[in-house]
């Protein structure tokens, strides 16, 4: 019964994810309308804590935050991402270039540096 909780609760984060998005980030909603693309890609995010896209540095960083703020840090974490690639994003001509530009975004940028 516990991985039925647990997915349920990450369904609903998924939710609140997809309403701070068109809260925050309006010019996204417009060129994106169909926000279940980034719940899928968001999904592993909030799995786990950004651990497996993070190098261990920030990873460690980010579960601090989460241990402190809750799911309130990854939801802000995934918001701070998609706004670094909004116009990446918004160039975008399909949902397989944007999960592309997501993948290569802050986190391959951070694992070079």
């Amino acid at each position: 019964m516990l991985p039925i909780l647990f997915l349920s609760g990450a369904l609903v984060d998924q939710a609140v994810f997809e309403d701070l998005i068109r809260e925050n980030l309006p010019q996204l909603v417009e060129h994106m309308t169909d926000l279940s693309f980034f719940s899928s890609v968001s999904l592993s995010w909030f799995l786990t804590l950004f651990i497996s896209v993070l190098p261990i540095e920030s990873a460690v960083n980010v579960v601090d935050c989460f241990f402190y703020d809750g799911i309130k840090a990854i939801l802000q974490l995934g918001l701070a991402v998609l706004d670094y690639n909004m116009e990446a994003l918004i160039s975008c001509h399909d949902d397989a270039e944007a999960v592309t530009i997501l993948n290569k975004s802050v986190f391959t940028q951070t694992k070079q540096g």
